[in-house]
């Protein structure tokens, strides 16, 4: 009683070896004896805590001479340390990659930036050709900005790249990537399966496009262009060239 139906779990070891799986629920955690059994087993739920936070319980069973000496304090004590330090880790990393995500994503959109797209895009389009997949290079920006800027405002043009942004995202298949190059301009990557087309991906944007427009009741005209090059399997792979001919 007092923990969840299912619990995380960062170490469990059998027998003296890892086993790998990352939930467990609480009630197979705890072991039944048979009532039928002649002799009475002997099981021990030690809980487990720092810093005002209950990490979960070990269970000691068969080992009556646990209770005669300091060993069971000291063995706590040992593991509530490592418990933390486990803790401390875990919330060092987390934050890491909170941070890391931080860098290369876009404020406005939540795509990625163009760090990002150095660090994700790029790699996935190379490691798409060298698995001889079919990759897919999407250049997208707005139809006159500047006068969506001039004409309603900064405001109304920030809306127009989330909209755009969205568009993409609700768009596009789910697995491919999507980078706000700089301004109004977003540099997509993805891998083409066979019973896609350049044209019909274009016009899913086009027509989402559309549709949140209209939704969002934009008093502007909100348009884009989209220039796209699908890289053939075994087709040799140029960034700057790609990118270019997208353009």
């Amino acid at each position: 009683e007092g923990y969840p139906e299912e619990m995380d779990i960062v170490c469990s070891l059998y027998n003296g070896l890892p086993r790998v799986h990352r939930q467990g629920n609480c009630r197979k955690a705890i072991f039944h004896t048979a009532r039928e059994s002649e002799k009475p087993g002997l099981y021990l739920l030690v809980p487990l805590h720092g810093d005002d936070k209950n990490y979960g319980f070990a269970m000691l069973s068969q080992n009556r001479t646990i209770f005669s000496d300091r060993m069971l304090y000291i063995w706590t004590r040992h593991m509530n340390q490592t418990l933390e330090q486990v803790r401390s880790n875990v919330k060092i990393m987390e934050l890491t990659r909170r941070l890391s995500d931080l860098s290369m994503k876009d404020g406005l959109t939540g795509t990625y930036n163009r760090l990002g797209c150095e660090k994700i895009l790029y790699p996935f389009l190379r490691e798409c050709q060298e698995k001889g997949g079919r990759g897919i290079v999407m250049i997208v920006d707005i139809d006159c900005m500047k006068k969506i800027n001039d004409t309603f405002g900064h405001t109304s043009g920030d809306q127009a790249i989330m909209l755009l942004a969205e568009a993409l995202r609700s768009g596009l298949p789910e697995d491919f990537y999507i980078a706000r190059y700089g301004g109004d301009e977003f540099f997509v990557a993805g891998e083409m399966k066979e019973e896609m087309t350049r044209d019909e991906l274009s016009e899913r944007v086009m027509q989402r496009l559309d549709e949140l427009a209209a939704v969002h009741q934009v008093p502007y005209t909100l348009k884009a262009s989209l220039g796209a090059v699908v890289l053939e399997q075994g087709e040799s792979f140029d960034l700057v060239e790609t990118v270019q001919r997208a353009d």
